[in-house]
């Protein structure tokens, strides 16, 4: 009964995140339309659409295809679940970070699926120092990767002979 708790509370977790990344790009859509400064030179509500379907998009042409970035997405949404799948031994050593990770990490790569589906692309609409666009999707993604990094090096700290290949005697 308790794994069923925890698949249940992990979908809200990532119901809600989503919720909250689609319904802040229509309340910035609909209310800052041409932008408004939160803390003078570096931070602005300020919506702009961003069509390069997925990030390497601004470097790589080829990217910036809807069918191309969609099936990188759904790719990237399988391999989670993959991993989500084989990730007993690090959730049972690390279970909150872990599940931070997956939460935030599949939460936004949803999002990114629902962003290029549902609005072509991206709405960005927070503005760092007038250079750095992104929404609360590319939050999720960051707060992942960060913890991800962290609670990796803190597992690797802590017993780091438990991370090494197994060594293969010769004959």
């Amino acid at each position: 009964m308790r794994g069923t708790n925890v698949k249940l509370q992990n979908a809200a977790l990532i119901a809600a995140l989503i919720a909250l990344d689609q319904g802040s790009k229509n309340w910035a859509q609909a209310r800052f339309y041409f932008g408004k400064e939160l803390i003078a030179g570096w931070l602005a509500l300020a919506p702009a659409r961003n069509n390069n379907q997925i990030w390497l998009g601004l470097w790589i042409p080829a990217l910036r295809d809807p069918v191309t970035a969609t099936a990188i997405n759904i790719a990237v949404l399988g391999g989670m679940l993959l991993a989500w799948r084989h990730s007993e031994r690090s959730r049972a050593r690390a279970p909150g970070a872990v599940t931070a990770v997956w939460a935030l990490g599949f939460s936004g790569a949803l999002c990114s699926l629902f962003d290029k589906l549902f609005w072509n692309g991206s709405l960005d609409f927070l503005l760092v120092r007038g250079r750095v666009a992104f929404d609360l999707k590319d939050a999720y993604i960051a707060a992942a990767e960060l913890i991800f990094i962290v609670t990796a090096i803190r597992l690797f700290a802590r017993d780091p002979d438990n991370h090494r290949p197994a060594r293969t005697e010769k004959t």
